[in-house]
Formats: structure tokens, C-alpha cells, sequence
């Protein structure tokens, strides 16, 4: 199994109204700090000592997904970014975009690329992961349609 799965599992340490409430964009100063703690919660949870060395190599990678798919920001010179991450986080929020969400209804692929991802391109997102998933964006929504039907 890949790691990208586990990027998000930290939100079992969120409570759950919280993670479905229809207000998400609206959310105050305090409840936005508490959505930061699953990234942390997630890494903790992964961060078991003692494992043998190809176990922990996984491991080590999912903790850099966990850690820097939205925290912290990307930006040149950033010495915790990861590729994995940055790559996972282009992800995270393709599927966000496109999905039916308790607070949102599913935008179309092209306008998440264009409005949440290119859009960011550079700032929020690697330019080097966006150019390579614009560049292979034909084949992206062919998979995404794959897999949302």
C-alpha cells in the first residue's frame, strides 16, 4: 500500500462536527487551529520506534505526506518540504475540489485545476509538481473519471 492514503489520518483526533460541518470555510480563528492538529496527530500516530528498516522507511515517508501536505505553506527555500507531500497535496486538493463535500457540491475537474491548483501555482504548490500535472492533465481526468464512476 502506497502512503498517500494515510495523509488525512490524523482527522480521527478532530471532532467530528467539526470535520462535517457545512460552515467549513467559515470557520473561526480557534476552530482553524484545531483543524491543524490532525496533521500533527497524524504523524504521531505513524512515529513507531523499533521497526525494521524498510518498514521504517515507509513509515518516514508517510510522516513527511502527513506533515507538509498543508503545513507548512510551500515556499522557495522551505527546508521541510517534501515532494511527497507536495505531490499529495495537488492531490488532496483535486479530490477536495471535485467532490461532494457536507458544505459544497462538486466543481468540475477543469475548474479546480485552473481556479484552486494552477491558480496557486508557485505560492501554495511546487511550480515543478504543477507543470508536470498540467502537463499530464489529459491522462489526470481520464483516471479521476475512472475512478469517481
Amino acid at each position: 500500500m502506497g502512503v498517500a492514503p494515510l495523509h488525512d489520518i490524523g482527522k480521527v483526533c478532530l471532532p467530528r462536527e467539526l470535520i462535517d460541518s457545512s460552515q467549513k470555510y467559515l470557520l473561526n480563528d480557534a476552530e482553524r487551529e484545531i483543524m491543524k492538529v490532525h496533521v500533527e496527530c497524524g504523524a504521531i500516530m505513524l512515529d513507531i520506534p523499533g521497526k525494521d528498516r524498510g518498514r521504517q522507511t515507509r513509515i518516514n515517508l508517510a510522516l513527511h505526506v502527513i506533515r507538509g501536505h498543508h503545513y507548512p505553506e510551500y515556499g522557495p527555500g522551505n527546508p521541510k518540504r517534501s515532494l511527497a507531500a507536495d505531490i499529495v497535496k495537488v492531490v488532496d486538493v483535486l479530490d477536495a475540489g471535485t467532490s461532494i463535500r457536507p458544505y459544497k457540491t462538486a466543481m468540475p475537474f477543469e475548474q479546480v485545476v485552473e481556479e484552486w491548483i494552477m491558480k496557486h501555482q508557485g505560492t501554495m504548490f511546487d511550480t515543478e509538481v504543477t507543470n508536470t500535472f498540467y502537463y499530464h492533465k489529459t491522462e489526470f481526468k481520464s483516471l479521476h473519471q475512472q475512478f469517481q464512476g
